[in-house]
């Protein structure tokens, strides 16, 4: 069984457009499951919904899309006049009513088991909530918590934005990291194609070229809120700075 899973596009649509060439090169896959965090942040919010959701078999939901539904009230979180309110409110009318109402009624995971007793997990930050992050230097003790009771061997997720592997017991983690924005220092969007033979777990994580100066053009002149902020983001590929 092979498996493509990709998260965190957020808006990106030549990122996600270079992942999907990625994808067809490698030739077939079984299931493609797209993790969360589908369009806000970035400047083609409704066309790149619209292509996740013609690609994908499984689409998640993942925190930005809980803002933009309403059904995580981001007021609750950020303080009044925040950008990211009003960016909110600038994604909200690009994707339209019919768009946002299906981001309000995504899954929170998905299983896939190719043998019996064989089960990989997909959900976008973790499997209890869709803030809490799994980060690939956390200590044990700070990510068993979120990761108590899963039934499964292997444990797909994005959120982070930052590709790794690492195991918890017997449960592998597999971050799948960012399809549109990275944060670990390199630009290029990551998707991860995941194997099931002979009774084990092949994971490769992958990396796309694509032009993220044009990328970065198209947040500026899309005259959404905080363009240049996010611009600037998008190509130094980390968190802060």
């Amino acid at each position: 069984m092979r498996i493509a899973a990709l998260s965190d596009v957020h808006g990106n649509l030549r990122a996600l457009e270079a992942v999907f060439a990625d994808m067809d090169r490698e030739g077939e896959f079984d299931l493609v499951v797209a993790g969360g965090d589908h369009a806000l942040k970035g400047p083609f919010p409704a066309e790149t919904l619209d292509l996740i959701e013609s690609r994908a078999d499984a689409l998640l939901e993942g925190n930005t899309d809980a803002y933009l539904s309403g059904r995580i009230d981001l007021t609750t979180l950020l303080r009044e006049g925040h950008w990211k309110h009003e960016l909110v409110s600038w994604t909200r009318e690009r994707l339209g009513a019919n768009r946002v109402r299906r981001l309000g009624g995504l899954a929170f995971e998905v299983t896939c088991e190719p043998q019996s007793g064989r089960k990989a997990k997909f959900v976008h930050a973790n499997p209890k909530n869709l803030e809490d992050s799994l980060d690939p230097e956390a200590p044990e003790s700070a990510i068993e918590p979120l990761c108590r009771g899963v039934e499964a061997d292997l444990l797909v997720f994005g959120h982070v934005h930052i590709p790794y592997v690492r195991t918890l017991g017997q449960l592998t983690l597999c971050d799948v990291a960012s399809a549109g924005n990275p944060k670990d220092g390199d630009v290029r969007p990551a998707w991860t194609a995941i194997t099931f033979e002979r009774d084990r777990w092949k994971v490769e994580q992958r990396r796309v070229e694509y032009d993220v100066d044009a990328a970065a053009r198209d947040h500026v002149q899309s005259g959404m809120p905080a363009a240049e902020k996010l611009a600037h983001r998008l190509k130094r590929a980390r968190y802060h700075g």
